[in-house]
């Protein structure tokens, strides 16, 4: 196997992890800004491209994950579901 360059090897080994996992420090405003941009150049044959991002931080994490919680319950799942959606 060759060689990839560093940009392709970056993707190539990363891996999504549940919002439970992800702490402060989180990216900076300009490492957000770089990450949108890859974003909206990434192909996409079925035109779904992204046109918004929503960013919560702080506290304002904890009323999502309640939101969350809350709209599982109300579609019909138990509080071990809720819990779950809760967690990311």
């Amino acid at each position: 196997m060759s060689a990839t360059p560093a940009s392709l090897d970056a993707l190539l080994t990363r891996y999504s992890v549940g919002p439970k996992h992800l702490v402060e420090p989180g990216p900076s405003d300009e490492q957000l800004a770089l990450m949108v941009q890859a974003a909206l150049r990434a192909p996409d044959h079925a035109e779904l491209v992204p046109y918004r991002f929503k960013m919560v931080r702080g506290v304002a994490k904890q009323g999502m994950a309640a939101l969350f919680a809350d709209a599982a319950r109300a579609a019909g799942k138990g509080e071990e579901g809720a819990t779950l959606d809760a967690e990311g």
